[in-house]
């Protein structure tokens, strides 16, 4: 992940990486992780509105932040339906137990 989270950074893109850290985090909840990066999505997009409003977003995600990614590409329809024509893609990636959204 870090070669290509380092190249899109090169490139201007912004870079967000979730992940569970921690042991009173809930490790494996989709919920809460996926409402943190759609929330992310929406805060950098009105924050930056020159730079990424516009912009389409790939999500990808590894083990923990793989739980946060799968979260955030199930929930978007219905909790953040503004983002859907802005998300492109989503791609999974050491994701420890399957998790149900």
């Amino acid at each position: 992940m870090r070669p290509t989270t380092a190249l899109a950074a090169q490139r201007g893109y912004a870079v967000l990486i979730p992940d569970h850290e921690g042991p009173r985090i809930a490790y494996a909840e989709p919920f809460v992780a996926g409402h943190a990066v759609l929330d992310s999505i929406r805060r950098l997009r009105g924050a930056l509105p020159d730079e990424f409003g516009d912009s389409r977003f790939a999500m990808v995600g590894y083990s923990g932040g793989a739980t946060a990614t799968h979260g955030a590409a199930k929930l978007i329809d219905s909790y953040a339906p503004e983002l859907a024509g802005h998300v492109v893609g989503a791609a999974l990636r050491g994701i420890p137990a399957p998790s149900e959204c």
